[in-house]
């Protein structure tokens, strides 16, 4: 136990030996060579990634108090599984409100209760089923069940 007490003693020194020694000058030539540097990483990646950030924070914030009464419902109601399709509906509407301004014409169309027929065409990216399904959970309060490819079923949270 010594041995390890000496070695750490040792190396404290040689690291305050090293400080002691340091100039002065060459600190600060050395922080004057990174600064720029420092300043465009900042502008270049910190700076936009925390306008990001903010604005999506704010936007999330702005949807949850637009479904305030929804969400507090379906919380109040007991039902775990529907108020968490609620929570998740309003992060999917968020998402698409913001990244990709997805809108829903005519959903006043889709009846209520009984059945209906969605025909849509989302290509490569089934994300805009999740955009639909979401608006439909949250303004509808109903779920749909649609023909999709395989892959669909296999996404992690849409169990149907």
């Amino acid at each position: 136990m010594s041995w390890l007490i000496k070695q750490i003693f040792e190396t404290i020194t040689q690291i305050a030996g090293f400080i002691a020694n340091l100039d002065i000058l060459y600190i600060e030539w050395f922080l004057n060579i990174i600064y720029p540097f420092l300043f465009f990483i900042l502008a270049l990646f910190i700076l936009p990634l925390f306008i990001v950030a903010m604005t999506f924070g704010a936007s999330l914030y702005i949807f949850l108090n637009k479904h305030k009464q929804i969400l507090l419902n379906a919380y109040n109601s007991h039902d775990i599984w529907q108020a968490s399709f609620k929570s998740i509906s309003v992060f999917w509407e968020t998402t698409s409100a913001i990244w990709h301004g997805h809108e829903i014409i005519g959903l006043e169309n889709i009846p209520d209760t009984g059945p209906g027929l969605l025909v849509y065409y989302h290509a490569a990216m089934p994300i805009d089923y999740y955009y639909v399904h979401s608006k439909i959970i949250l303004y509808k309060n109903r779920r749909m069940k649609v023909v999709a490819d395989r892959f669909l079923f296999k996404v992690p949270g849409y169990y149907f």
